[in-house]
């Protein structure tokens, strides 16, 4: 997990050389909210054909009894098993090829499936009756810090401490702290070293 803390403290630290900075626990924690859903619009479409993007993913892959809707927790669908065979994507548009094409169209002899999403709804084309899992990566809960002010006779601070610890592997600490650091729009003086880390994973993800 990533301390929630050391996200806030690294990012004052960034703030002290930049041009702008937080002054509300509120604030870090709405921006901190949009930034995970950013870095899981990022990652999601990536994460079949990236071992580095399974690994930052990790926490939040999930496997269910498959059902007709996404759960409501439910950001990005990776597919489904279906009697043992593994769900192949679509759009709504091949579904009646794929439902009636003698060669594509799933039955005894062919052990096919198929799913599409409109909306929240999931359509499956398969043989059989449906059972099995579908797999997904959830939202990621709440990360939250308390910021607690401090006042002595020659300066006023505030005192972070963790609400909720971001979920996240510590591998992940670079990006996050880059997708804030834009969110702040901190023009920093110094090299923005953190941000080469997830810059780099990132053109290293691209190349795959």
């Amino acid at each position: 997990m990533i301390s929630v803390v050391t996200l806030w403290e690294t990012l004052m630290q960034s703030a002290k050389t930049g041009t702008a900075g937080y002054q509300s626990a509120a604030e870090f924690n709405r921006d901190l909210a949009a930034v995970q859903l950013s870095a899981m619009s990022l990652l999601c479409p990536l994460y079949a054909k990236n071992t580095l993007v399974q690994e930052l993913l990790s926490p939040f892959v999930k496997s269910v009894d498959i059902s007709l809707t996404k759960p409501e927790e439910c950001f990005y669908f990776l597919g489904a098993t279906i009697n043992g065979i593994p769900s192949y994507p679509i759009t709504p548009l091949q579904a009646p090829l794929y439902s009636s094409s003698p060669v594509r169209a799933p039955s005894a002899k062919n052990p096919a499936a198929y799913h599409y999403l409109v909306d929240g709804d999931i359509t499956y084309i398969h043989s059989g009756t449906l059972a099995g899992t579908m797999q997904y990566i959830r939202k990621p809960e709440a990360a939250t810090v308390v910021l607690t002010p401090v006042s002595t006779p020659t300066r006023d601070y505030v005192t972070p401490t963790e609400g909720a610890d971001l979920e996240w592997p510590e591998s992940a600490f670079n990006l996050i702290l880059a997708l804030m650091q834009q969110k702040l729009g901190l023009e920093l003086k110094e090299d923005l070293l953190t941000m080469v880390g997830a810059q780099s994973a990132q053109q290293e993800i691209q190349n795959v």
